[in-house]
């Protein structure tokens, strides 16, 4: 099953970390179910680091990179906000991954 979000739908303006929050809380109540896929649709639209953090970042960081892709779809970003987003994705995946090392090696 899959489940589309068009942000445009439940966000003004994708600019600041409230609102990267409360998109986090909406994205991950949808991947709640089991075999549920997200297909976020940002929709050609501006996105600043700080929403794409709190949301994209952290929910990376909490499901892991192969989870990740396997149950988030990012459609219709413009260069600048694809960029944005795989920053953020890729920090918080890293973060999480050495955070993991550490308790490992305790």
């Amino acid at each position: 099953m899959k489940s589309l979000i068009k942000l445009s739908e439940h966000f003004d303006a994708l600019s600041s970390r409230p609102a990267g929050a409360e998109a986090r809380k909406q994205l991950l109540m949808l991947l709640s179910g089991v075999s549920t896929q997200v297909i976020i649709d940002f929709e050609f639209r501006k996105v600043s680091p700080s929403f794409a953090d709190e949301s994209i970042g952290l929910i990376a960081a909490e499901l892991g990179k192969s989870e990740f892709k396997k149950r988030l779809k990012i459609i219709n970003t413009t260069e600048q906000a694809r960029a944005i987003l795989k920053h953020v994705i890729k920090t918080r995946v890293t973060q999480s991954d050495y955070r993991d090392e550490i308790a490992v090696a305790h």
